[in-house]
C-alpha cells in the first residue's frame, strides 16, 4: 500500500509538472498572439511615409522655384530663389519627418 501511495504521489506531481509545462507554453502562445502586429499594415506605413519624405520636400522645392517664383513674381532663377525654395523644402522634410516620429511613436 506504502509502494502505490508513493507511485501515486510520484504520478501526481508528474502530471502536475507537466500541466505547468503545457499551460505556460499556452500562455507564450497566446502571448505572441496578442502582440503580433499586422506585418503589411506596418510595411504600408513605413513605405507611405517614406514616399512622403522623399517627394513632398522634391515637390515643395520645383515648386515654390517654378510656379511660385517664376510664374506668379515673374522672377528669373537666381541663387536668392533657390535658396528661399531649398528653405521651403528644408521645412517641409521637417514635416514630414514629425509627422513620420509621432506615427512611430
Amino acid at each position: 500500500l506504502i509502494h502505490f501511495y508513493k507511485r501515486f504521489v510520484d504520478f501526481q506531481r508528474d502530471y502536475q509538472n507537466i500541466l505547468n509545462v503545457i499551460m505556460e507554453h499556452e500562455m507564450r502562445d497566446l502571448r505572441s498572439q496578442m502582440l503580433k502586429t499586422d506585418e503589411m499594415g506596418i510595411f504600408r506605413t513605413v513605405l507611405f511615409y517614406c514616399s512622403l519624405i522623399l517627394v513632398l520636400p522634391l515637390t515643395a522645392f520645383f515648386t515654390t522655384k517654378s510656379f511660385v517664383f517664376e510664374y506668379m513674381l515673374g522672377q528669373q532663377a537666381t541663387i536668392g530663389t533657390n535658396i528661399v525654395s531649398a528653405v521651403v523644402a528644408v521645412i517641409t522634410l521637417h514635416l514630414a519627418l514629425g509627422l513620420f516620429i509621432y506615427r512611430a511613436f
